[in-house]
């Protein structure tokens, strides 16, 4: 059940009175020794579990009476958030206001709850309070009552960047923490993405690193370990390598620090497709468009797919319809060519681990 703590975060009046009253500043009123903190009553349930589906949806409408320091001043309100039983030492704020209602949405609530670094997937115990603040420098500092529940937030995605000398695309500057070669995690801790690890020459296979953030000096920076497969962030592990200069599935797990290349190759396969369910009609990767093409005969209004090395079997991928048209889902459900029979140009775009692409058009 959700527990009221009638706790008043109190400070004495009379000592910030006098302290007010000794500053010139006029930013920074005298407070009447009489001021309450904000009156709430709290509408929280005893538990939430937030998603990325409801992520738009509303958490909670809270609602205030307004404080009256007994002067004619500015006074804003924050709604915060900490962990139970740390007394507010680590808080985040999830609103602000000069009005005294606020709606905050269960993404608002879940960016706080991640700030606060408890982990996703997770049940927590948290506490909210409602503070006010009198004048532009943010002084008499007034709490409401705290009251608490419990929170199940989601994980953002999370993007880490892989540059290598394979980077020369990007404006010829190898080794660039970019945009296009990166992995991402839904879940903050599984990461995957594709990666071209041909190094400028075309033939040979690239070597590269991963970094946390977008910047050498911005976050950590992981080599090779001691074991094949594994992670290691000392600033002079060496550089990774790929086996062979091909087209790769890269996937790392954070949390264990290992990581895994398997080299894939595309192709269709399906009713639609010249060779049918039973045989794969291979794509060829474009390293200019970063794309897997391929022009081919398809028949109209019929079922297909796009599978990685000829297999159904993990950890090959194979994708299917997305939640909209042109999007690819891992293991969704099969394709539906165009109506008509006819050639057709296939692209497919793999860049975005989050975002993955493909059109089917006619060609004459």
């Amino acid at each position: 059940m959700r527990r009221y703590i009638n706790v008043l975060k109190t400070f004495s009046l009379a000592l910030l009175a006098m302290a007010f009253s000794a500053c010139e500043d006029t930013d920074t009123p005298r407070i009447s020794s009489d001021t309450q903190g904000p009156q709430i009553t709290w509408p929280l349930k005893d538990n939430y579990v937030l998603t990325v589906t409801n992520a738009d949806e509303t958490f909670e409408t809270f609602e205030w009476e307004a404080v009256n320091y007994g002067v004619v001043s500015p006074v804003s309100y924050k709604v915060q958030v900490a962990e139970k039983g740390t007394d507010f030492e680590t808080v985040e704020e999830v609103a602000s206001t000069t009005d005294t209602k606020v709606e905050v949405s269960n993404s608002m609530m879940n960016d706080a709850v991640g700030k606060l670094g408890l982990a996703p997937f997770e049940a927590h115990e948290v506490e909210m309070r409602v503070i006010s603040t009198l004048g532009n420098n943010g002084g008499g500092v007034i709490s409401s009552t705290v009251a608490d529940t419990e929170i199940t937030p989601y994980a953002l995605i999370v993007t880490w960047y892989v540059p290598g000398p394979f980077n020369f695309w990007a404006e010829g500057n190898e080794w660039s923490h970019n945009d296009l070669d990166v992995i991402k995690a839904e879940d903050g801790q599984n990461f995957r993405g594709y990666l071209y690890l041909v190094n400028k020459d075309g033939t040979t296979p690239s070597d590269f690193k991963i970094s946390t953030a977008k910047g050498w000096e911005l976050g950590i920076n992981y080599g090779a370990g001691d074991a094949a497969g594994t992670l290691s962030d000392d600033g002079g592990a060496a550089n990774i390598t790929a086996p062979e200069a091909a087209y790769y599935l890269l996937t790392v797990n954070s949390a264990d620090l290992t990581y895994n290349l398997l080299k894939t190759d595309f192709a269709i396969i399906g009713a639609a497709t010249p060779g049918g369910w039973d045989n794969d009609t291979p794509l060829t990767f474009n390293p200019d468009s970063r794309m897997w093409e391929g022009t081919y005969a398809m028949k109209g209004g019929e079922e297909w797919k796009i599978r990685a090395n000829g297999s159904w079997d993990d950890p090959n991928p194979n994708y299917g319809q997305g939640s909209e048209d042109g999007m690819l889902s891992l293991g969704g459900d099969n394709l539906v060519s165009p109506a008509e029979d006819g050639m057709y140009e296939i692209k497919v775009n793999l860049d975005d681990p989050e975002a993955l692409k493909y059109t089917i058009e006619k060609v004459n």
